[in-house]
Parts: structure tokens; sequence; C-alpha cells
């Protein structure tokens, strides 16, 4: 695999020859607007000012393609990966600008044509020289990489090279990042685009953002990679509330929570609806990840009630601290389901969503009653002979409970995979 130095030379290479051919195509443009235009040679000598200063005049025109073409040079000169001369590093900018300039002499049309052509020449030698002298090199960087990834593999598995490749190249980060400039252009757009007479509505800008925010894979693993640091952070503030920070369960609470999120949109077409269905896709798969994050929530707080109860620990604050989030682990899906079946007529999806929310429930009231006998024996003076039957009851409800609503779901998949989807039997 390559390694950071090797990618920083791989970008180098592919940016000086972007600037290449965006240098060719840029001459090529103001060349054109110069041939249909009047002399701009003879504007300058004779100090016209008034076509110069013109708006829509040839000057102003052919401006932003000169200082465009010139920063380019020196950019060129600063990334190329050629022999670096000293002269050719100082007339880079002017061969970059050169056609421009020299266009506005009397040359013949032809000469002139070929002048774009001229200017790209010499950037182009400079990389292929680059090419031709790091072709072994970049040979042997491949071939180790290569059997460094296969040896990796052999080893711990593909899937560990892919999340150890993964995490190295910082894909998370790069992925939000272009989904928060992806953003930030709609938001803008939405600011240019409106009359000022009215003000921006927040709710009708935000469904426009959510909506243009997924409507591509690689848009859709973009805000995956911005829910993930949602759910990471959301983890890391009920751990610091719960005073514990060794609780495995936070650490895969993002990762899991952006697989989930993925699949749901993969698994919904969520990319190839339209945009208000797409919008009403997005809230229902935003409602499952709420639920399915309820649910590792109390996988970290399950664990804290049973060693408080276990250890006889005397402070009241982390008692205090861990049924506050019971007690929110139980009011949150009870009013998230009232709010869906207030608004919404019996679906699949709310059978679904509706499953899980009790499930979760149901998981924080067993905890509870664990906490609570355990509890209740620390206070005895005397053995508890019916401690172990009473713990086997309520871990029976709870099981029998989470089996029920297995079974439910399952029969729910089924439903929406033969009925729904159009795959087996289209209704």
């Amino acid at each position: 695999m390559l390694w950071t130095r090797h990618l920083v030379m791989v970008y180098m290479f592919v940016i000086s020859l972007g600037l290449t051919f965006i240098s060719y195509w840029s001459n090529v443009s103001a060349l054109a607007l110069m041939e249909k235009s009047p002399c701009l040679l003879e504007d300058l000598l004779s100090l016209n000012t008034a076509r110069l200063l013109d708006t829509g005049g040839i000057a102003l025109s052919v401006l932003p393609h000169l200082v465009a073409q010139w920063f380019m040079g020196m950019l060129f000169a600063y990334v190329h990966l050629g022999p670096r001369y000293p002269t050719i590093q100082k007339i880079m900018p002017v061969v970059f600008a050169g056609p421009i300039f020299l266009a506005m002499l009397p040359l013949p049309p032809r000469i002139i044509k070929d002048l774009p052509v001229l200017a790209g020449a010499v950037p182009l030698i400079l990389t292929k020289m680059t090419m031709l002298n790091s072709a072994v090199d970049a040979a042997k960087t491949v071939y180790n990489g290569y059997q460094y990834a296969m040896n990796f593999v052999s080893n711990f598995g593909l899937s560990a090279l892919i999340e150890n490749e993964w995490q190295r190249l910082n894909v998370p980060c790069v992925l939000r990042v272009f989904w928060s400039i992806r953003i930030g252009q709609e938001l803008i757009s939405i600011v240019m685009l409106s009359d000022g007479t009215a003000p921006i509505g927040f709710f009708p800008t935000m469904q426009k953002l959510l909506v243009d925010g997924c409507e591509t894979l690689t848009a859709v693993l973009g805000m995956t990679s911005i829910i993930s640091v949602i759910c990471h952070y959301i983890g890391r503030g009920f751990q610091w509330y719960l005073l514990t920070f060794d609780n495995d369960e936070e650490k895969s609470l993002g990762t899991v929570s952006a697989v989930l999120f993925y699949i749901l949109a993969l698994q919904t077409g969520l990319t190839s609806l339209s945009p208000d269905k797409r919008f009403v896709r997005l809230c229902r798969n935003l409602c499952l990840l709420i639920t399915a994050l309820l649910h590792f929530l109390h996988n970290i707080v399950s664990p804290i009630l049973m060693s408080l109860s276990a250890a006889r620990n005397p402070s009241r604050k982390r008692h205090v601290r861990a049924l506050t989030v019971c007690a929110f682990l139980v009011v949150t899906p009870i009013c998230l389901l009232a709010v869906l079946w207030s608004r919404h007529s019996p679906s699949t999806w709310l059978l679904a969503v509706t499953a899980f929310s009790v499930e979760v429930v149901v998981k924080v009231l067993v905890s509870l009653a664990t906490y609570t006998l355990f509890l209740l024996d620390a206070r005895r003076q005397t053995f508890w002979e019916k401690l172990d039957d009473y713990l086997y009851y309520v871990r029976a409800f709870g099981n029998s409970v989470e089996f029920c609503f297995g079974i439910l779901l399952f029969f729910n998949g089924a439903w929406i995979l033969v009925f729904e989807s159009g795959e087996f039997f289209p209704l």
C-alpha cells in the first residue's frame, strides 16, 4: 500500500498534470475571445482607456485568464516533480501566460492557433521526464505495497486490511469535509437565489439541504460520516455523565451507527427516490437509527447498574446518574411512539420502530428489576434463597419478549420483501 509520502508525490504529479490541461483550456478560451475582438495591443499603445476599461471589452475579459495563467505557472513550478532548472523555474509563469501575450502581436493566425500547444509542451515534457525517471521506483513501491497487503491479509484478514487503510487514509474525515463543503455550497446557493424580500424558512431550508445531501452514494457516505461523529459524541456524553471511561460499547457506537445508516440507505434505495419521498424515507431511517442508538445506550448503562448494585457502592451520585439515564431510555421511546402513532397510519415501517422501541423499554425494565433485586439482597442480613429464582424469572421474561419481537420483525421483514418491495408479487 502507498504510504503518506508516496501519496503526496502522487497528488503532486496529478496536480501538475491537471494544471497543464487547465492552462491549455484557458489559453484556448482566451485566444478565442481575442480573435473576435479589436487588437488589444493597439489599445494598450494608444492608451485607449475607454475600450480598456469597458466592462464588456476584451481587456477585462482576458484579464482573468492572464492572472489565472500566471498563478498556475507559479503553482506548477512549486509542485512539479521534474528537473528543477533555475531558469525554467523562473520563466514558468511566463510560459503559461505566453500565448496570451504573443496573441497581442501581429502574428499569422496559424501560429496563434498553435500557441497553446507550444505552451503546454514545456510542462508536459517535464511531467514525462518525471514519469521516466520515477518508473522503476514507482514499480518497486507498488510491488512492495502489494506484498505488504498480501501479508497483512494472510495474517489478519481482508476486513482488517480495509479497516486499517480506512483509518490511515482518514477517509471519514475526507467524507465529512466533502459533505460539509457540499452542504455549504447548497446553503450559499439558496441564500444567493433568494430575492431578499421574504425571509428564508428554517425548516424548508433544512429539508432542501438534507434532500440534496443524500442524492448520490458519495453524498450518503458523507452524511454517514457526519452521523457517525454525532453518535460517537452522544455516546461520549452519556459516558461522561455516567462517570465511566472504560466502556468498549461507546467506542464502537459511531462505527456501528454509521454502518446501520448506510445499510438502511442502500436497502431502501434512498438515492433513487424523488426529493419528497427521499426526505420521508430519510426521516424514517433516522427514526430507526434513534431506536438503535437507544439500544446501544442501554448496553452502556446496564453493566454500570449491575456493578453499582453488586459492589454496594454508597455513592448516591453514581446511582442517581445511572437511574436518570434509565428513565431517559424509558421516556424517549414512549414519546417517540406517541408522536409517530399520532401522525402516521399503521405500516410495516411503524411496526418495526414500535418493536424496537418497546424492546428497549423492556430491556431497561429488566435491568432495573435486576438492579433492584441485587440492592434488596445487599440490605438483607440473611442469605436470600429465592434471589436466583427471581433473577431467572426476570431475565426469562425479558428474553421471551425479545424472542417474540424477533419473530414479529422476521415476519414484518418477510412481508416487506414479498409484498412491498415488488420483487416477487407486486401489488
